[in-house]
């Protein structure tokens, strides 16, 4: 093979390579799971409304306190205050 055709070769391999990423990334921009774009779609409701200060009587159960606590952010970032003194444990003085 000359060597105008390897260059040519090269070329379009490359150029191949650098498409292929660009439509996966594009493709794939948003890797939040279904979890956190369901709570991120809860969170922006209640904003459209208003807003909201979400408090340990909000919800039915720990876990699902404890879930919403982790997608919020927590225990690095507690907007909401779910766990008062900071020890990451939630809602401890709550009963559900």
């Amino acid at each position: 093979m000359n060597n105008n055709l390897k260059s040519v070769a090269i070329i379009a391999i490359s150029a191949i390579i650098a498409t292929s990423i660009y439509v996966a990334r594009n493709q794939n921009n948003d890797i939040r799971t279904q979890e956190q774009k369901d709570f991120d779609s809860r969170i922006e409701a209640d904003r459209d409304d208003g807003g909201y200060d979400y408090d340990c009587s909000d919800f039915k159960t720990r876990q699902e306190a404890l879930d919403f606590f982790r997608l919020a952010g927590g225990p690095r970032n507690d907007p909401y205050g779910l766990d008062g003194d900071e020890d990451g444990v939630i809602c401890e003085n709550f009963s559900f």
